[in-house]
């Protein structure tokens, strides 16, 4: 783990294929041997957070001499419900995925318009905050009686920025994730 309780989760873009690949900086997380797929399933102890940073596997592009550079941010996220009809059944990951944030990064990137937002502020280089790259955030949680989670799904949506302006639809994805008690 990065801090004592934070697990961050790389997720890279190839622009020119609109395809996601993800990765989790603790290896010890990662289920069923998902670590750089799109689908990336992890399993994490209840109380900790979970930190997701998106970064374009293309850096620029040079287009009539000029250099472009990518960028990419998470702009939305979804919670999926309870499926018992889903191999293996489910979760309501709202239940479990919560307190949701953002924080701001810094150059001549995308940000977020506001710190716990995550909307996206597209006046790239007006503004700059902070002193990293932007990301979103949530904290993992278990119900008193329950010891572990089912598989939670939820989806990500991704715009791509080129030279500053909305390159292409957002690409979207459904990884997982499954909430433990620790053993104390």
């Amino acid at each position: 783990m990065a801090d004592s309780d934070t697990y961050d989760i790389l997720i890279l873009i190839d622009v020119n294929n609109q395809t996601v690949q993800m990765y989790a900086a603790d290896t010890g997380i990662v289920q069923a041997g998902s670590q750089g797929t799109n689908e990336l399933w992890v399993k994490v102890p209840a109380e900790s957070n979970l930190r997701w940073r998106v970064e374009p596997l293309q850096a620029a592009t040079f287009e009539n001499g000029e250099l472009k550079l990518y960028h990419t941010l998470i702009t939305k996220f979804h919670l999926w419900a309870a499926n018992a009809q889903a191999t293996p059944p489910q979760g309501d990951a709202s239940k479990y995925l919560t307190e949701w944030g953002c924080d701001n990064g810094s150059g001549n990137a995308p940000f977020y318009a506001t710190p716990e937002t995550i909307t996206p502020d597209t006046n790239i280089g007006t503004s700059t905050q902070g002193i990293y790259r932007p990301y979103i955030q949530c904290t993992t949680a278990l119900g008193r009686d329950e010891t572990q989670s089912q598989k939670l799904a939820y989806t990500f949506y991704v715009q791509v920025y080129k030279a500053g302006k909305p390159y292409g639809p957002p690409i979207s994805w459904d990884p997982y994730v499954t909430v433990y008690r620790s053993a104390d």
